[in-house]
């Protein structure tokens, strides 16, 4: 890969040339690297993974950067060439590693969930919905922070036997950004 800033013939060109080399243009620079070949690439579990977990973070990251409070939070915390785009995408990939424990539920009021997090995440509040079967919320309220924010219980409060949920839907909050995971209840 090259990298120049400075050569007028291709100071601002972007595109394909021929099949074998691609220039684009980035924070000022100019670079030109090769055109990879994955045609016969044999992928691991793992790496399908990360690239199905990659395409949820853009799709997340283009949402999310619309509001404008979110896009200057994240403004901020870019570094020397970062966008907002790509800090967000960072904090998907690296801090959102939810899990769920269902074992203390049991479908019954006074029934807990608990939420756990890998990393330290610094969630300022933490929302849980129940939905049942046909989409509809159940209840809905905050959960409480545990293990020094490492975790976080909610205490179900209500249950219809009628509209028994199937699903739990749990937004935490970063500041103004909400990280969104769903569950289902099995």
């Amino acid at each position: 890969m090259s990298v120049t800033c400075t050569n007028p013939i291709i100071c601002g060109l972007h595109g394909k040339l021929g099949d074998q080399v691609i220039i684009r243009s980035w924070a000022g620079r100019t670079v030109v690297s090769n055109i990879h070949d994955y045609t016969n690439a044999k992928w691991t579990e793992a790496q399908v993974a990360n690239r199905d977990k990659f395409c949820l973070a853009v799709k997340w990251a283009k949402s999310i950067l619309s509001n404008e409070k979110v896009y200057r939070y994240y403004k901020k915390k870019a570094k020397g060439a970062q966008t907002a785009y790509n800090v967000a995408i960072g904090d998907y990939m690296k801090h959102l590693k939810l899990q769920s424990d269902f074992s203390q539920y049991g479908g019954a009021e006074g029934g807990r969930i608990r939420f756990s997090l890998d990393s330290i995440f610094g969630a300022s509040s933490v929302t849980v919905s129940l939905i049942s079967g046909g989409n509809h919320v159940t209840e809905s309220g905050p959960a409480k922070a545990t293990d020094n924010g490492h975790a976080w219980v909610y205490d179900v409060k209500k249950t219809d036997p009628a509209k028994m949920p199937s699903s739990v839907s749990v937004t935490l909050f970063r500041g103004p950004v909400p990280y969104t995971s769903d569950f289902f209840i099995s």
